[in-house]
């Protein structure tokens, strides 16, 4: 695949203590010659992405609080319109209908929306993800010009938007943000 660079977390979830990160490419602390260059960046912690479909856990940890049965299944063979030219379908799911642990292992964006309207609201779903953090950089025991700052749009949010959110595209935060973030939910 050719790629340029990578990370991983090691963490403990329940008590939020990091063990390990690691960052690709690194430095040899003796050999720098651009200060500024991406290898001195630790994209762990530096670089924010689209949580992508991780976030799905975010939704159904929300609509479990407001309800949502576990065995509840929600038919995903169909196209939820998002505005007038784009209609949002699940090209890759074999099945009809999905529980909540299925959306999560199949991926299924059609899912995470309809849990989404089913049981949590736009309302709801804003304001959880600002009570959980997701839109403040993390307190981490680093420089604050080290820490990624989330992105997202601070304004009211488009039907999309919201969609989006729901598995995992609409915002944008570093990979140790999202792993405090998992540990409010599964912590």
């Amino acid at each position: 695949y050719k790629t340029k660079s990578g990370f991983g977390i090691v963490a403990n979830l329940r008590t939020g203590e990091v063990a390990s990160i690691v960052s690709l490419p690194d430095f040899e602390p003796k050999r720098i010659q651009d200060p500024n260059s991406e290898n001195m960046k630790n994209h762990a912690v530096s670089s924010v992405y689209y949580p992508g479909s991780i976030s799905k856990m975010l939704t159904i940890a929300m609509a479990i609080q407001n309800g949502l049965p576990l065995e509840k299944t929600f038919k995903v063979d169909v196209a939820i319109p998002v505005d007038k030219k784009f209609s949002l379908k699940d090209e890759h799911v074999r099945k009809s209908y999905l529980k909540p642990s299925e959306i999560l292992a199949f991926s299924s964006n059609v899912g995470s929306v309809l849990i989404l309207e089913e049981y949590i609201g736009f309302t709801k779903q804003r304001k959880y993800l600002e009570e959980i953090g997701a839109f403040t950089p993390p307190k981490l025991e680093l420089s604050p010009f080290e820490i990624g700052t989330p992105i997202y749009n601070s304004k009211a949010w488009p039907k999309s938007t919201h969609y989006t959110a729901s598995y995992g595209y609409g915002f944008s935060l570093s990979p140790i943000h999202f792993t405090a973030l998992a540990r409010s939910v599964l912590g």
